[in-house]
């Protein structure tokens, strides 16, 4: 083989047109090269090489144009990821602005002349209203509950497994003796 053609082993990277009209070119050269090959041969062989670099051009300046027109993608989007930082770098500079123009108070709950902290008392908010205590364990509505038929029942509602029950009973249900005979005085 030719030494001149051992670069064509190396170009595997490049489109496969262009390597495609490299080979047939090696091929044409090689054919045109041979001892005794007649004239008319020869003039078909020059007039085919000369077509196939003619091709050889145009692919080659085609993905010059390719490639130029990428690194000009490139070049904007560099643009782009420049501006961008510099966009984020602003936001949190200001950000950092905004967090040190914040108002902070400090109060200071200890009374004059104590050396010793202020004792701490739970104070619950005006807004906040208690929930309703239930029941004999004295503890919020959850889960199933039942309602003691004496109306006049101080704790009204009682939780299933605090009176030992799973499902509703038939009937009248009173929380103690002392709610029932309530109950049967009133009729």
């Amino acid at each position: 083989m030719d030494v001149r053609y051992n670069f064509l082993n190396t170009l595997d990277h490049y489109p496969c047109e262009l390597i495609r009209t490299l080979w047939t070119l090696q091929s044409l050269d090689l054919q045109q090269s041979e001892p005794n090959v007649p004239e008319e041969r020869r003039k078909w062989l020059a007039m085919q090489m000369s077509t196939q670099a003619e091709l050889l051009e145009q692919l080659t300046e085609e993905r010059i144009k390719a490639l130029q027109s990428h690194r000009e993608d490139l070049v904007q989007l560099q643009g782009i990821r420049k501006r961008c930082k510099v966009v984020r770098k602003r936001q949190r500079n200001q950000a950092v602005k905004e967090k040190a123009n914040k108002l902070t108070i400090k109060l200071n709950l200890k009374p004059k002349g104590h050396t010793q902290p202020a004792r701490v008392q739970n104070v619950k908010s005006i807004e906040e209203e208690p929930e309703e205590k239930y029941c004999f364990c004295n503890n919020v509505s959850y889960g199933a509950m039942i309602a003691c038929d004496n109306d006049n029942c101080p704790l009204e509602w009682f939780h299933y497994g605090c009176v030992g029950m799973n499902k509703p009973p038939n009937g009248k249900w009173y929380c103690s003796t002392q709610c029932r005979e309530q109950a049967k005085k009133r009729k």
